[in-house]
């Protein structure tokens, strides 16, 4: 049977059964005039606390949010912000430049770059939180391929996960993932299933000049025809005192060889953990006090 009298919310109260002065009580007087407003239960125990959009400062969706562009909402708000990006593909026109010291939440966002030489910017973003599941995806700078370029410092991506979806090469080289800067938890980054033909160098994720950092790194069934090199992960410009664990995967170059993880002369004290298995070299270290004998190749 179905109830459905309406009662006052001043009428309403749920008492603790031990403490008769403990209550919760309703208030409906912020609702728009003629509206109802539903409250959904999911079939699981939650705990309440605040909810809604008063969490976050800046709200950036298709629609209900406060902008519908991802560059917009961080080129207008800029520092010192808490986002929620809601779930949805954003077409963005402009390369998104992620501001410090904020907070930003990624519902299973897509960032898709429909013009070339456009590319998601942490170059220089410091003290910046973000979580959730995000996807880059586009052809990335034109003489680079460059998608994603993360530098800056203290920033802590431990709770995301970002995907990077390459759809072209550089003109010059093809460096899909570029990691920088000092102190950083990079998260989760993964490029995979990428089968295209490319000129110069291709290192999918490239770390160079790299300190005191730290992530974890998914590089598999990457197929890049290039007369130069390619490898999956190579350390270079002195790379010193990280910690990675990796899984690279199924790399090859039908125009000659393929590396899994190389460190080049002069990237030293990394700890690299993890897998790194059919590829033409799976792993080369000319560095020193690098820590690879637990890498599975």
């Amino acid at each position: 049977m179905a109830y459905t009298t309406a009662h006052p919310t001043d009428k309403i109260k749920i008492i603790d059964p031990t403490d008769k002065t403990k209550k919760i009580a309703f208030a409906a007087s912020g609702i728009t005039t003629g509206t109802t407003r539903t409250i959904t239960m999911p079939d699981s125990d939650v705990t309440l606390g605040d909810s809604g959009q008063s969490v976050y400062d800046v709200i950036v969706a298709a629609s209900g949010g406060d902008y519908t562009s991802i560059y917009t909402a961080f080129n207008t708000e800029g520092s010192n912000k808490s986002y929620l990006i809601r779930k949805g593909t954003y077409s963005e026109t402009s390369s998104v430049v992620v501001p410090d010291n904020c907070y930003i939440n990624w519902q299973q966002v897509v960032i898709d770059y429909s013009t070339n030489n456009l590319y998601f910017n942490l170059a220089a973003t410091d003290d910046t939180t973000m979580v959730g599941n995000v996807t880059i995806q586009g052809d990335g700078v034109a003489a680079s391929g460059n998608l994603v370029n993360v530098g800056g410092s203290d920033n802590d991506f431990s709770g995301l996960t970002m995907q990077v979806v390459s759809e072209s090469t550089g003109t010059n080289s093809t460096l899909i993932v570029q990691l920088a800067g000092s102190d950083n938890d990079l998260g989760h980054i993964i490029v995979q299933d990428i089968s295209v033909s490319a000129t110069g160098p291709c290192i999918p994720i490239w770390p160079v000049g790299i300190t005191d950092s730290k992530g974890n790194f998914t590089i598999k069934n990457i197929d890049m025809d290039t007369s130069n090199t390619l490898s999956a992960m190579r350390i270079q410009s002195s790379s010193l005192r990280n910690v990675f664990n990796i899984l690279i995967y199924n790399v090859t170059n039908a125009s000659g060889g393929a590396n899994g993880l190389a460190i080049d002369s002069g990237n030293n004290y990394n700890c690299i953990y993890g897998v790194s298995q059919n590829t033409s070299n799976n792993l080369s270290d000319s560095g020193t006090g690098n820590k690879t004998g637990e890498v599975a190749v």
